[in-house]
């Protein structure tokens, strides 16, 4: 009895499952969709409240990105060698942004706080003025 004939292995057609790298980016956008991001739309002025739940949002968006590089990462040091360093697929979308627009984020809202403080402390100032003459 004869056994069958192996094919070249690098001629044979890869198995019919999801691509690791297809299914990797599907994943990310899934996860994407699903993020609910903050509505930035206060009546009055904007609150840090809402700068944090951005930074917040974006690092949300930064792991789902980070995730997919790292697939992305692990699938090119295997198909192209070691020589390829997961350490530069890790955490790049993050580093990027922490510190940077994170950081602009909060800044102005910090100072946007302090504006509309300053604003309503000169308001509180004249009112106390007109009540203190209106008693007198």
């Amino acid at each position: 009895m004869n056994k069958p004939v192996q094919p070249n292995t690098l001629l044979a057609v890869p198995p019919a499952t999801e691509n690791p790298l297809d299914r990797a980016v599907r994943l990310a956008a899934e996860n994407l969709r699903g993020i609910t991001m903050v509505r930035l739309w206060s009546v009055a002025c904007p609150q840090v409240e809402e700068a944090e739940a951005l930074v917040d949002n974006l690092f949300v968006i930064a792991k789902v990105v980070d995730d997919m590089l790292e697939v992305i990462g692990k699938a090119a040091k295997a198909h192209f060698g070691h020589t390829i360093e997961l350490d530069l697929f890790r955490d790049q979308f993050r580093n990027a942004i922490e510190g940077n627009a994170t950081h602009t984020i909060m800044v102005a809202a910090e100072a946007a706080s302090e504006a509309d403080r300053e604003h309503i402390e000169a308001n509180r100032a004249d009112l106390w003025r007109d009540y203190s003459d209106e008693a007198a």
